[in-house]
């Protein structure tokens, strides 16, 4: 028998029913399955089972493509999501892939059936019964495959739907974009960073933000290019207008209210003098303090 080195990793067809494979980019995937090869399968004195250190330049080696970015919003998703916990060390970042020791033994992919079949079939023997067995085997092999084909379908399905919203949902803040250049970074930038509909929300609420601004209304100053802005529209979310003095008189009174004191009437007014006086005079015929 032919012996591979390196080891193996065993991937559990569930993966299929998790964000990661209908929604997330092929990248983040990719990732995933680098994690799971690098953690200790093994426990050593520095690493528990199913736990690994991992320095950016190694992982930036092993996944050219891979940007820090992209980095950071996995590593952020995966803890959310529950599937990873992780912390900073001076070395590096710590990783502890969760349930690690359950999707990696072998032993828990075993289905109940085919071993109900494989018991029966050693207490009977050969024969006409286990020919039955055989075939009772065989329609659950096909009826297993069956099953996986209409969830592939379902899951290709959802994919496609997914993809088409997520690329028409980029398209549609392009479009609004004032200096669409360096599309495709754009869109890398955007699949790394857009996760969710928060992140939907909020990055439409910078884009329009930012569209406010006197760099692109009056075109006074520089305006980003959209693999730029794509990178950093973050930083427009909870962006504040200033004023940069190219207002108009009007419009700068009504975002700065003059607030005006009541007027009074005439007949107020001279009462108002009258007691100013009273209090005047009284104060002017206090006795003096005596002398020591």
């Amino acid at each position: 028998m032919a012996h591979i080195p390196d080891g193996y990793i065993l991937l559990a067809r569930k993966i299929m029913e998790n964000e990661l494979w209908l929604t997330k980019p092929a990248l983040w995937y990719k990732t995933w399955t680098y994690i799971l090869m690098k953690v200790n399968h093994t426990p050593s004195k520095l690493c528990p089972k199913g736990t690994g250190l991992f320095l950016w330049k190694n992982v930036k080696d092993a996944n050219p493509e891979l940007t820090s970015d992209i980095w950071y919003n996995l590593i952020k998703w995966l803890k959310q999501a529950e599937m990873i916990t992780a912390r900073k060390t001076a070395r590096g970042l710590f990783i502890d892939v969760l349930n690690y020791e359950l999707y990696q033994d072998k032993n828990n992919f075993k289905t109940e059936q085919k071993t109900e079949v494989k018991t029966e079939l050693k207490r009977n023997g050969g024969g006409m019964e286990a020919e039955l067995y055989h075939n009772e085997l065989k329609e659950l092999s096909n009826e297993s495959k069956d099953k996986d084909h209409v969830q592939t379908n379902l899951t290709t399905e959802k994919q496609d739907k997914d993809k088409y919203n997520t690329e028409d949902f980029f398209e549609q803040l392009w479009k609004d974009y004032p200096r669409r250049l360096g599309k495709k970074e754009a869109l890398r930038h955007f699949n790394a960073s857009v996760n969710s509909e928060k992140d939907r929300q909020d990055i439409r609420k910078a884009l329009n933000n930012y569209l406010t601004t006197d760099n692109v209304v009056n075109k006074t100053k520089y305006v980003l290019h959209g693999s730029t802005w794509f990178n950093n529209w973050r930083d427009w979310v909870e962006y504040t207008r200033e004023r940069t003095g190219n207002e108009s008189c009007q419009e700068y009174k009504n975002e700065h209210p003059v607030i005006l004191f009541p007027t009074i009437t005439e007949e107020q007014r001279l009462e108002n003098i009258k007691n100013i006086k009273a209090i005047i005079n009284k104060i002017g015929n206090l006795p003096e303090e005596p002398n020591d």
